[in-house]
């Protein structure tokens, strides 16, 4: 091979010269980059990455490293099951908003311009999450789809959400589907933030597929509730959980009005695209719109003694794609119309008719 050599940094105190150390490029012209190359990309980068070392996750994590990494810090026999607060959102805006034919190649594999705008901006959520008193040691995504002959399309979006936050942010990140399933069938994502010892007791960010995401928030609660009646880990998996009822659970934390709560689901013209029965779901679970991006779900076990609360907020973050706030009672992937998951007026933002 012959691999270009890479420029040679200024150096100080064995490491590169951070040459924006204000955190601002207020010197930087396209004159002077074209004239003398004093600056690149990389060193952009590398500014970047060193400006947000003095943010608040960093610090946070660096300051505690050794107790947010002793197991035995969160294991300990009285304390609940799982993380201590769950943030869910959706991964960022994408490509295209149609299913493609393997045959196709317009995929929706990468995110849009307005998604790398978002996924820019979240460091700074994260950051705000972390002032709020919920600082964020741990990220949970889904595995790359990288086979388009499974499902005709695939998608990087997951880890354009959150890589740069990882990066920017020294936050691990966890992955424990299969690949090419964004929605474990088995719920292994949800059974694995409930039992993983390195997140229990932690603040945890979750990016998610849209039409999964309340599935997933389902299982979740089932795993809480699990739990709570006195089951082991030994004997969690995902025939046991099938049989968790979350419906009293949700009748008391659903952020979804009366009006636009639908108790008469039609039955699935197509497959389900998970195992768990429809009637194992309630009619109190918030529905997520297709063109909604800056809702964030969020299970706490800090809001209220021996609790598992639910609440839904926005992330703040304005692009110039449509947004839709609309929460709506209704099973993600109870209306199957035509091989599409959202109901008739759902890119409308509009509860069904």
């Amino acid at each position: 091979m012959n691999i270009k050599n890479q420029p040679i940094p200024e150096c100080n105190n064995g490491c590169p010269i951070n040459k924006f150390p204000d955190g601002t490029t207020t010197t930087l012209t396209k004159s002077n980059v074209r004239s003398n190359n004093s600056f690149t990309n990389e060193d952009l980068l590398y500014s970047v990455y060193q400006t947000y070392q003095k943010t608040f996750t960093p610090m946070y994590i660096q300051n505690n490293l050794l107790q947010l990494t002793n197991p035995n810090n969160y294991n300990r026999l009285n304390d609940p099951m799982g993380p201590s607060n769950i943030f869910i959102i959706r991964h960022v805006e994408k490509n295209i908003d149609n299913y493609v034919t393997p045959t196709n190649e317009n995929t929706y594999y990468a995110a849009n311009c307005n998604g790398i705008y978002r996924s820019i901006h979240l460091p700074k959520f994260i950051n705000n999450l972390g002032s709020n008193g919920f600082p964020i040691t741990a990220i949970v995504i889904p595995n790359a789809t990288m086979d388009i002959n499974l499902n005709g399309n695939v998608s990087i979006r997951y880890q354009q959400t959150l890589t740069f936050s990882a990066w920017l942010l020294n936050i691990p990140v966890y992955m424990f589907s299969y690949p090419n399933c964004a929605q474990p069938y088995d719920a292994t994502t949800a059974i694995n933030i409930f039992t993983n010892t390195s997140l229990r007791g932690k603040n945890i960010l979750v990016s998610w597929q849209h039409a999964d995401a309340q599935s997933l928030t389902n299982q979740l609660v089932q795993c809480y509730n699990y739990f709570k009646q006195g089951g082991t880990v030994q004997n969690l998996n995902n025939t046991t959980l099938y049989d968790v009822s979350t419906e009293e659970w949700w009748q008391q934390n659903t952020p979804v009005s009366p009006q636009y709560q639908y108790n008469k689901i039609q039955s699935p013209q197509t497959k389900p695209h998970h195992p768990f029965p429809y009637q194992k779901y309630s009619q109190y679970l918030p529905y997520w719109n297709t063109n909604s991006y800056d809702k964030v779900y969020w299970l706490s076990q800090t809001n209220s003694p021996n609790n598992l609360t639910f609440d839904i907020f926005h992330q703040n973050i304005t692009t110039c794609s449509n947004g839709c706030p609309l929460l709506i009672g209704l099973l993600q992937w109870a209306y199957v119309l035509n091989g599409e998951n959202e109901y008739a007026n759902d890119g409308k933002c509009l509860p069904p008719s």
